[in-house]
């Protein structure tokens, strides 16, 4: 949909006739090389580069991604697979023979809404997209979701009376069902990201919804950036251009006169926040300009990202939403004024919720302010972390991890303000932290409930659940730890400041 408004999408289940992805049963590995035999009834070719993962037998989560592939080739009379130059192929554990493999397709989005206003979504299922289940962007008012759904679809039927053995060498891959159907193994994915928001000027509502599969995140609510070029400080002129990143040139949702335009440089430091008086303006070759009601400085060999904060999903909601097994995160939440509450996170990859702006990465931004995360279960999460023994992975790896700046708790770089985290419960975690906060700024941890994590996730369970990487003014108070942490809060090189609240003085 593309200019619409005040459309509702009520009681549709949908999804590809045929699955996007490629699944399949390792059968050699060699160094980084792997060979797959893909499940018959889904495609039987790898397509492009696309990513995936590993799995162990019976998994539906799991430790180990590969990111990247140098190429592959098909062998007609095996019906295999190659990947060669596999990431983390090679690294022990994370994958064998008779492991399971699932990759990435290339098919269309589920629901697409460009400069829409208004759209409602209620008791939609979707089963499979190559790409996001649902896109919106530029949207004046995000979509509302309630009781939409993303699960995993039936096993494909295959055709009866044939020779399916080969595939069952490692596990019943091929089955006979109820009704004496011939049928492959169920999906290993649904979709990709099963809600995307961006640049939106009133931020999405996700209500009571299951999300489940995915292989990339839950939802990510954020905007796209420009990167300024120059400041006229005769006429308060601000110009401005596209970002550059991972080959992506996009702009900042056009500002309007009163907007709030925030300014910070390449390394995260606050630059400047000031009103619009003057809209956007196409001066041409890539060049757009804004007039602001205050003077601004341009620091010099830094690059300064343009952000439009009232075109960048503030107020969005998060309530009563599932998100499990899928393989990254459970919601990654860049915008302000956002809530998410009585959630439940179950077996996400990575972090349950992330905030990490990410404008080094990719052209979607947003630090986060004014955000609260209450009163929802971490449960099982941050399998990932188990990849690595480094410990920058481990500080990554949380059920919530607030991320960007330089680790310091100088003001300037802390540009998550005023965070309230209460009421939550975590619980058999696979990370060594649940929480690692840097780039906070006034941040409260309350009256939440940090259980043991797992015990076959080799942590030690006297350790710090709380990490703190860079921060100021960060209140600690009324939480419950598991009996055998010894100190919850791990602060460290003392990146974190005025950090205060009964847990620390206890």
């Amino acid at each position: 949909m593309t200019g619409c408004s005040d459309v509702v999408l009520k009681g549709i289940t949908f999804g590809a006739a045929k699955y996007p992805h490629i699944q399949g049963t390792i059968v050699k590995v060699s160094g980084s090389n792997v060979e797959f035999l893909p499940d018959p009834g889904y495609n039987n070719v790898v397509n492009g580069m696309p990513t995936g993962n590993y799995f162990r037998l019976g998994e539906k989560t799991t430790i180990c991604d590969f990111p990247s592939f140098s190429r592959s080739t098909y062998n007609s009379e095996t019906g295999t697979n190659t990947i060669y130059g596999a990431m983390h192929a090679d690294k022990p554990g994370m994958t064998g023979v008779g492991y399971r493999i699932a990759l990435r397709g290339e098919a269309g989005l589920g629901l697409y809404m460009d400069t829409c206003s208004g759209i409602q979504v209620e008791d939609v299922t979707l089963t499979t997209a190559g790409s996001f289940a649902q896109f919106d962007k530029n949207n004046d008012v995000a979509p509302v979701f309630h009781r939409y759904a993303i699960v995993y679809g039936p096993a494909p039927v295959l055709e009866s009376g044939k020779d399916y053995s080969r595939y069952n060498q490692y596990a019943d891959i091929v089955t006979t069902d109820s009704y004496g159907r011939t049928r492959s193994a169920s999906p290993m994915y649904t979709t990709c990201d099963a809600t995307h928001s961006t640049s939106a000027r009133v931020g999405s509502r996700t209500i009571s919804c299951l999300l489940e599969g995915m292989n990339d995140d839950g939802g990510n609510i954020n905007a796209y950036y420009g990167l300024a070029s120059g400041f006229d400080s005769a006429t308060k002129t601000l110009t401005y251009t596209t970002c550059d990143v991972r080959g992506y040139q996009l702009l900042p949702g056009a500002f309007r006169v009163g907007d709030e335009v925030l300014l910070f440089d390449w390394n995260g430091k606050f630059l400047a926040q000031t009103m619009v008086t003057e809209a956007t303006k196409d001066v041409g070759n890539q060049k757009y300009t804004i007039k602001l009601k205050e003077n601004v400085t341009l620091p010099s060999g830094v690059k300064v990202v343009v952000q439009n904060l009232d075109a960048s999903g503030r107020g969005f909601l998060w309530d009563n939403v599932t998100v499990r097994t899928n393989q990254a995160n459970g919601v990654r939440a860049k915008a302000s004024g956002g809530k998410i509450v009585n959630c439940f996170f179950d077996n996400v990859r990575h972090c349950g919720v992330s905030v990490v702006p990410e404008w080094q990465e990719w052209p979607e931004v947003g630090f986060a302010s004014d955000l609260e995360i209450l009163n929802s279960v971490f449960d099982g999460n941050s399998r990932s972390a188990a990849m690595w023994d480094d410990w920058n992975y481990y500080a990554m790896g949380a059920s919530i991890q607030f991320g960007g700046g330089t680790g310091t708790s100088d003001v300037d770089y802390c540009l998550h303000r005023n965070v309230r985290i209460s009421g939550n419960v975590f619980r058999n975690r696979y990370s060594r932290y649940q929480i690692s906060l840097s780039a906070v700024h006034n941040l409260e941890l309350t009256n939440n409930r940090f259980e043991a994590p797992r015990t076959d996730a080799s942590l030690n369970p006297d350790g710090a659940p709380i990490l703190i990487r860079g921060g100021n003014g960060i209140v600690i108070s009324g939480n419950s730890y598991s009996s055998e942490v010894r100190y919850p809060i791990e602060n460290r090189d003392n990146a974190g400041a005025n950090i205060t609240g009964d847990d620390i003085e206890n």
